[in-house]
């Protein structure tokens, strides 16, 4: 080990492609998944796969409704958007339209909670995705402050009135994973998009 350099953390992953539906159909309550993709794309594949789920909301604290509208077309996804980016970075008269919807809000976990309880109530969603919580924590600094663990107390209390799921996203392209929640939220999985230029041979 070079000089200056010592273990801070170690994290265990475990390849779950052979029994993926398995696992995702043992998911009772809060899953975390952290993934290294920019791409929208990439993320509707994985929602799409998650069973049983008819009615999704997802939120979006990091894309506009209009960059998510042609990936939802794409792979023919239906799911309600609550777009919380649009009205921040424009002055336009945003409407809200049958599945989705425009907000206008600052950031932090005490927010986002507020605006789950809202759209609970309004849409009744079997699970509702969170994109993304980096917005809001870095885990390679800590595994959770106060806000944080309020945040995932107040899900697991609506998972248990309302039997809806939370799915919560972390963009993690730079940073080290040294502060897991892993007292906090029991499954965890790391979605990894590899992509390489193809050298076809002739």
């Amino acid at each position: 080990m070079r000089d200056g350099y010592e273990v801070v953390a170690i994290n265990y992953w475990r390849e779950v492609r052979s029994n993926f539906k398995r696992t995702l159909l043992d998911f009772d309550d809060i899953l975390l998944l952290i993934h290294d993709s920019a791409a929208f794309d990439d993320l509707i594949r994985f929602l799409n796969i998650l069973p049983y789920y008819r009615r999704k909301t997802y939120i979006s604290l990091t894309r506009t409704f209009s960059t998510i509208k042609p990936s939802l077309k794409k792979f023919d996804t239906r799911m309600y958007i609550i777009d919380c980016i649009s009205k921040s970075i424009s002055d336009r008269d945003f409407q809200n339209g049958k599945s989705w919807f425009f907000e206008d809000m600052s950031f932090g976990f005490s927010e986002i909670s507020r605006l789950i309880d809202k759209y609970l109530k309004k849409l009744k969603p079997e699970l509702v995705v969170v994109d993304s919580i980096s917005q809001l924590i870095d885990f390679s600094v800590t595994a959770g402050d106060r806000d944080f663990n309020n945040f995932i107390n107040h899900l697991r209390k609506r998972n248990s009135e309302t039997l809806c799921n939370f799915v919560l996203l972390y963009d993690n392209q730079l940073k080290s994973l040294r502060n897991l929640p892993i007292s906090n939220i029991n499954l965890i999985l790391r979605l990894e998009v590899i992509k390489d230029k193809i050298h076809w041979r002739e």
